[in-house]
C-alpha cells in the first residue's frame, strides 16, 4: 500500500512540475484576438502581449489551482480507501477478541512505568488485574508485545537453553528475544508469579512453510493455563510474530482446531476426548489458522494425503452461497522440499471444477493433477464482499495436501 501512495505522490509532483513550466503558446488563439484588437502602433502591440501574457498567467493559475484542488481530494480518497482496506484486513485476518481492552491496558500501563526487572513487571501485573483471565491475558500481551523472535538462532541452531524454564525466563527478560522454548519458560514463571496454574508443553508442530511432521523429535513448545477449572491453551510464540501487534487467535485457541498445528508429546495435553496418535497426527492436512479465521463451512478432510488412478482432488463447501471461492496451486514434490518449503517452488494455478451435490448440501470443488507422481496442493480462499474497491478477500494457504496420481 505504502508503495503505490508514493509512486502516485511522486507521479502527481511530476505532473505539477510540468504545468508550472509549461509555456503558454496557443497561436491561434493570440491570432484571434489580435485581430479583434487595435492595434496602431509598435507600443499597441507590446500592451496587447503583456495583457495576453498576463489573462494566460492568470487562467494556468486558476487552472493549476483547480486541478491541484481535485488531485489532492482523490489523494485523500485514495488514503481513505486503503485504510478501509486495511481495516477490513485486519478484522478479517486477526480479528480482536473480548479481552482486547485488557491489552490496551497492558499496553497503557508499561508506557508510562518504568520497569526494569521482571519481578517490576510481574508486580505490575499482580497489582492492576484480579481475576485469572485477566491476569493470563496481561502476561500473554506483555510477552508477545516485548520479546522478539531470535531467527539467527532458530536459523544457526545455536539456541541457549539451561532447560531450567526459571533460568531460561530470566535470560529471555534481559535479552527481550528467544525462540519458543524461552517464549513458553517465560509465560510459565510470569504465570506462575501471578497465582496462576500453568504449564510449558512440548510437542510437534505443523504449520506452513513445513510440510510434514518430524516424528523423530519435538520441535515446539507452547502452554496451557488452567482457568475456572479449564485448561486453555495459548501459543504466545505464534502471537508474537505479528509487527507491533499479536495474533489473537493463539490465545485460547480451541483444541479442535489447535491440534491441526500442535501435538503435545503428553497426550494428556490434548485436552480432547478422543485422543490423536503421532501417526495420525502425520498424515492430517495442514490446516492454516486463515481456515479458521474464514468461517468458511468447508468439510476438512481426515488425510493430507490422497493417492488414486485418475488424480482427482477435491473440497466440499456446505452450503456455500457462491459466498467462497477456491484456488488451487500445485508444485511438482521432490525430495529438496519433503521436510520443508523453500520458496523457490514453482506454483502453479490449475483448473478447478463446481458442482452441486444435493446430498451432501455443499459445492463440491474438483482438480485434477496435470501428470502422474506426487504433487502438493495448496487451497487459496475467497471470501466475496459487498465492497467495490476490494470485490474479494484472500485467505492463503488455507490447506495443504500431497496427491499422488498413480
Amino acid at each position: 500500500m505504502t508503495a503505490t501512495k508514493l509512486i502516485f505522490t511522486l507521479t502527481l509532483l511530476l505532473t505539477l512540475q510540468l504545468c508550472f513550466t509549461q509555456p503558454v503558446n496557443d497561436k491561434s488563439t493570440r491570432k484571434e484576438l489580435k485581430k479583434e484588437a487595435v492595434i496602431n502602433s509598435e507600443e499597441d502591440l507590446k500592451k496587447f502581449e503583456e495583457e495576453w501574457r498576463m489573462d494566460s498567467i492568470k487562467l494556468m493559475k486558476e487552472w493549476k489551482d483547480q486541478w491541484l484542488k481535485d488531485s489532492l481530494k482523490f489523494v485523500k480518497q485514495a488514503d481513505e480507501t486503503v485504510k478501509q482496506i486495511e481495516k477490513i484486513y485486519q478484522e478479517k485476518w486477526n480479528p480482536a477478541d473480548s479481552l482486547k481492552y485488557i491489552d490496551d491496558k497492558t499496553k497503557n500501563l508499561f508506557s508510562t512505568n518504568n520497569t526494569k526487572t521482571l519481578e517490576e513487571v510481574i508486580a505490575v501485573i499482580n497489582k492492576n488485574f484480579t481475576t485469572p483471565l485477566h491476569k493470563t491475558r496481561a502476561v500473554f500481551c506483555w510477552i508477545a508485545t516485548n520479546i522478539n523472535y531470535d531467527w539467527d538462532a532458530y536459523t544457526s541452531g545455536l539456541i541457549k537453553t539451561t532447560w531450567d524454564y526459571k533460568k531460561d525466563a530470566l535470560q529471555t527478560f534481559e535479552e527481550r528475544k528467544g525462540v519458543c522454548d524461552h517464549y513458553s519458560s517465560l509465560f510459565q514463571y510470569m504465570s506462575e508469579q501471578c497465582g496462576l496454574e500453568a504449564i510449558k508443553i512440548s510437542g510437534y508442530s505443523k504449520i506452513w512453510p513445513d510440510a510434514k511432521v518430524n516424528t523423530s523429535r519435538t520441535d515446539h513448545a507452547w502452554n496451557a493455563v488452567k482457568i475456572n477449572g479449564n485448561w486453555k491453551l495459548m501459543d504466545v510464540t505464534w502471537a508474537s510474530e505479528k509487527d507491533g501487534d499479536m495474533e489473537y487467535f493463539w490465545f485460547d485457541t480451541p483444541p479442535e482446531k489447535f491440534i491441526y498445528s500442535h501435538l503435545p508429546e503428553d497426550t494428556t495435553c490434548q485436552f480432547l476426548k478422543n485422543k490423536i496418535t503421532l501417526n495420525e497426527y502425520a498424515l492430517m492436512p495442514i490446516i492454516s489458522k486463515y481456515l479458521f479465521l474464514s468461517k468458511a463451512p468447508i468439510t476438512i478432510p481426515a488425510l493430507g494425503y490422497f493417492a488414486n488412478t485418475s488424480g482427482v482432488f477435491q473440497v466440499d463447501i456446505k452450503n456455500n452461497s457462491k459466498k467462497y471461492r477456491i484456488e488451487v496451486l500445485i508444485t511438482k514434490m521432490t525430495a529438496n522440499n519433503e521436510r520443508r518449503f523453500t520458496g523457490d517452488e514453482t506454483w502453479q494455478k490449475i483448473p478447478v471444477s463446481t458442482v452441486r451435490d444435493a446430498k451432501k448440501d455443499a459445492a463440491v470443488y474438483q482438480t485434477v493433477v496435470p501428470g502422474k507422481g506426487s504433487w502438493w496442493i495448496k487451497v487459496n480462499l475467497f471470501e466475496k464482499l459487498n465492497y467495490e474497491f476490494l470485490p474479494e478477500i484472500e485467505f492463503p494457504s488455507c490447506m495443504i495436501f500431497q496427491v499422488t496420481y498413480l
